[in-house]
C-alpha cells in the first residue's frame, strides 16, 4: 500500500513539474512570437499575444528583461510616452553583460525617445548614436532602418540639413535594401523634406511624386501626412492644387497640419472668420509642433487684424510650449554631439588597439627570444656532435692504422678491423652531411672566391669543415680565446691556411683598417 501511495505521489510531483516546465516554455515561446510579429510589422497581432502572456510565469532574467523591451517596443507602438527610464535602464544593464547588440541598441533608441520627450535633446541623441552604434553590429536591416528613421527625423527638426541628407540617404538604402513599400513611402518622403527646407523645390516634388507611387502600402490614417506634404510644396505655385492635397489629408485622418494649410490659403484669399475656424480646428492635436505652427500663424493673423489682445494671447502660448520643449538648453548642434560620440568611439578603439599592439609586440619579443635560444641550443648541440663525431673518427683511424701496421691475419684481427671499418663508415656518413656545405666553402675559398655573400651559418659550416683539415688548431682556437664569433675565427683559419693579410682582405672584402680593428678585438678577446 506504501508503494503504491509513493508512486501515486512521484507521478503527480512529475506530472506538475512537466506542466510547470511546459508553461514557462509556453511563455518563451510566445515572447518570440512577439518579437517575429514586430519584426514583420504585424503589430495588432504582436501587441494581441503579449497581453496573453503572464509575467509571473516567466522564471529565467532573459525572459522578464526581454518582456520589459517588448513591453517598451508595444507602447511606443500604441503612442504612449515612457514615464520613467528605470526599467529600460535596467535591462540596458542586463543586455549589456549579454553582449547583446540586438536589444542593447532597442534600450538606447527607447532611452533616447524618452530624454527627447523630456526636452534632454543633447543626452538624446547621445544615446541614439550609442543605439546607431550597437545597430551597426548587427545584421537586423529593421533595428538600423528604425534608429536611422529616428535620426533623420531629429535632424530635420533641427533645421540641421547636410546630415539630414546623409541620414536621408542612408534610409532610403536600407528601405531599397529590405524591399518594403512602407518604408520607401516615407524614406522618400522624408527625403522630400529634408530637399524642401534646403529650397531645392523640383528635387522635393520628385521625390514626393516617388513616395506617392507607395502611398497605397501606407495605413489610410498615415496617408494624410503624404497629402500634407504635397498641399505644402505647391501652395505657393498652384493653390488649388494644394487646396485639394490638404483636403484628401484630413478625409485619411482629420489632419490638424492640413487645417493649418487650408488656413492659410483662406487668410490669402481674405477669408479672416474662416482661416480662424480652421486654425482652432488644428489646434485639437497633442502635436506640440503644430501647435507652434498654428498659434504663429494665429498670430500673423490678428495682429494684421490688429486684434493684439489675442495676439498676445497666441505668443504667451509659444513661449509657454517653448518653455515646455525645451527643458535643457541645447547649447550644441546634434551634429557636434554625433561628431563627438564618434571621436569618444574612435578613442576607445584605439586604446583597444594599443593595448592589443603591446600584447602582440610582447608575444613577438618572446617568440623571438624562444627562437634565439633554441637555435643557440641546436647551434652549439650540433657542434658538439660534430666535435664529437671528429673525435671519435680520429681515434677509429688511429685504431685502425695500428692494427694495419702489426700485420696480423688472424680471425680476430680482421673482426676488429672491420667493426672498426664499420665504425669509421657510420661517422663519416652521418658527418657528411654536416660538412658537405663546409667543404664547398672551403673549396671556394681555395678557388680565390671571397666571402661577400656569406651569413654566419656559412662561417660556421667552414669552421665544421676545417676541424677536418685542422681539428688541432680549431680545439686550441676554441680553448684560446673567449667567445668569438665566426667571422673572426674564420679569418684566424685564412692566417692558418697561409694567406697573408692582402689576400684575407680580398677574400673577406674588407679594408686595412678593418683588419685592424679584427687584430684589436682578437687580442682583446685572447685569454691569458
Amino acid at each position: 500500500m506504501n508503494r503504491l501511495t509513493l508512486l501515486l505521489k512521484s507521478t503527480i510531483v512529475s506530472l506538475m513539474l512537466l506542466s510547470f516546465l511546459s508553461c514557462g516554455n509556453s511563455e518563451s515561446e510566445k515572447l518570440s512570437k512577439v518579437e517575429r510579429y514586430l519584426d514583420r510589422q504585424e503589430n495588432d497581432s504582436a501587441i494581441h499575444l503579449l497581453k496573453t502572456i503572464n509575467y509571473s510565469d516567466l522564471e529565467d532574467n532573459d525572459s522578464k528583461n526581454t518582456y520589459a523591451l517588448l513591453r517598451t517596443r508595444v507602447d511606443n507602438l500604441e503612442g504612449y510616452n515612457l514615464e520613467s527610464d528605470t526599467l529600460v535602464n535596467q535591462c540596458l544593464r542586463y543586455f549589456i553583460d549579454k553582449k547583446d547588440n540586438n536589444r542593447i541598441a532597442e534600450c538606447y533608441y527607447y532611452l533616447a525617445i524618452y530624454n527627447y520627450d523630456q526636452g534632454q535633446v543633447k543626452k538624446a541623441f547621445w544615446n541614439i548614436c550609442k543605439a546607431d552604434y550597437h545597430a551597426e553590429q548587427t545584421n537586423d536591416i529593421a533595428l538600423k532602418h528604425k534608429v536611422t528613421e529616428l535620426i533623420l527625423d531629429w535632424y530635420n527638426t533641427a533645421e540641421e540639413y547636410s546630415s539630414a541628407l546623409s541620414y536621408g540617404k542612408k534610409n532610403l538604402y536600407l528601405s531599397t535594401l529590405a524591399g518594403d513599400k512602407n518604408w520607401l513611402a516615407y524614406a522618400y518622403a522624408m527625403m522630400a523634406t529634408t530637399y524642401y527646407d534646403l529650397r531645392l523645390m523640383e528635387k522635393s516634388e520628385e521625390f514626393l511624386n516617388k513616395s506617392m507611387e507607395y502611398i497605397s502600402s501606407v495605413p489610410r490614417k498615415e496617408q494624410a501626412q503624404f497629402y500634407v506634404s504635397l498641399g505644402s510644396t505647391v501652395i505657393d505655385s498652384d493653390p488649388a492644387k494644394a487646396r485639394v492635397y490638404f483636403s484628401k489629408a484630413i478625409k485619411a485622418n482629420e489632419d490638424a497640419t492640413a487645417y493649418s494649410g487650408l488656413a492659410i490659403l483662406e487668410y490669402q484669399d481674405g477669408h479672416l472668420d474662416t482661416s480662424e475656424e480652421y486654425l482652432r480646428k488644428a489646434l485639437a492635436t497633442n502635436d506640440e509642433s503644430t501647435k507652434m505652427f498654428v498659434y504663429s500663424n494665429m498670430l500673423s493673423m490678428y495682429s494684421s487684424k490688429g486684434d493684439y489682445k489675442k495676439a498676445l494671447e497666441c505668443s504667451m502660448n509659444i513661449n509657454k510650449l517653448q518653455a515646455g520643449k525645451f527643458k535643457e538648453q541645447k547649447d550644441e548642434s546634434l551634429t557636434l554631439v554625433q561628431r563627438q560620440f564618434a571621436s569618444q568611439i574612435e578613442h576607445q578603439r584605439f586604446k583597444r588597439r594599443l593595448s592589443e599592439g603591446f600584447f602582440i609586440v610582447f608575444i613577438v619579443i618572446l617568440l623571438v627570444i624562444a627562437i634565439y635560444i633554441y637555435l643557440r641550443f641546436k647551434n652549439e648541440h650540433w657542434k658538439k656532435n660534430s666535435l664529437e663525431n671528429l673525435t671519435m673518427l680520429n681515434v677509429y683511424k688511429d685504431k685502425l692504422n695500428k692494427l694495419k701496421e702489426k700485420g696480423s691475419q688472424s680471425e680476430d684481427s680482421v673482426q676488429e678491423e672491420k667493426k672498426i671499418q664499420e665504425k669509421i663508415d657510420t661517422i663519416q656518413k652521418r658527418q657528411s652531411k654536416i660538412l658537405y656545405n663546409g667543404q664547398i666553402l672551403y673549396q671556394d675559398i681555395l678557388d680565390g672566391k671571397n666571402t661577400l655573400t656569406w651569413n654566419k651559418r656559412d662561417y660556421e659550416n667552414f669552421l665544421e669543415y676545417y676541424k677536418v683539415v685542422d681539428l688541432p688548431f680549431v680545439t686550441q682556437l676554441q680553448a684560446e680565446y673567449d667567445h668569438i664569433s665566426p667571422r673572426y675565427q674564420f679569418f684566424l683559419a685564412l692566417k692558418d691556411m697561409g694567406k697573408t693579410e692582402e689576400v684575407i682582405q680580398d677574400i673577406m672584402v674588407i679594408s686595412s683598417g678593418t683588419i685592424r680593428v679584427i687584430k684589436s678585438r682578437l687580442k682583446a678577446s685572447k685569454l691569458e
